[in-house]
Parts: C-alpha cells; sequence; structure tokens
C-alpha cells in the first residue's frame, strides 16, 4: 500500500497516511492527513500549564478515588512502565549514562 508524504514538523507515516505533530515539546494542534489529503484535527492549541493540569487532575483523581479510578490507575502504570524500559534500551543502545555521582 502507499504510505504517506512527508510534512512539515514532525510527524509519523503510516500505511494510510500521516500524524502530523508541529511541536513535540508542546503536542498541540496534531492532526492526522489521509493519503488522499483529508486533514483531521485531532488535538488543538493548549497551553502548555493547561496540557501539565491534566496529568496533574488525574494524579489526584488517582490518590483521592483510588477505587473509582483503579483501572485507569492501571493502564497508566503499565504505560509508564513500557515507556521507561523503551527508553532504557533506547539510552543502552545509544551509550548514553546517567551520572550518578553529585
Amino acid at each position: 500500500s502507499k504510505t504517506g508524504n512527508s510534512r512539515l514538523g514532525s510527524e509519523i507515516i503510516g500505511d494510510g497516511g500521516t500524524i502530523v505533530i508541529p511541536s513535540i515539546s508542546k503536542l498541540t494542534n496534531i492532526k492526522i492527513i489521509s493519503n488522499g489529503g483529508t486533514e483531521t484535527q485531532l488535538t488543538h492549541d493548549t497551553d502548555k500549564p493547561a496540557l501539565m493540569s491534566f496529568e496533574a487532575d488525574a494524579f489526584y483523581r488517582f490518590i483521592t478515588e483510588p477505587q473509582k479510578y483503579n483501572a485507569d490507575l492501571k493502564k497508566a502504570s503499565e504505560l509508564s512502565l513500557k515507556v521507561n524500559r523503551a527508553l532504557q534500551t533506547m539510552r543502552e543502545k545509544a551509550g548514553i549514562e546517567f551520572c550518578t555521582e553529585v
């Protein structure tokens, strides 16, 4: 199948099109552009403090209502562990070591 064409900004090119991420540090204004050219906006412009507040709100819910949000906490914990392991593997392959001495 045909793959997506290059776009400006960071991108993930797949068989059906391209996910365009204008700013990795903000993760806003993200869209999908299909191979046919159709654009679908996934996120809009959101200030970084607002983005960070979503995470803080989730942590607050996990702590204050653990029974109600147990499934969400489990998913978040599993995802965090997967990301941590992937980053560790990438650092090892790249020869990156963190200094443990102060």
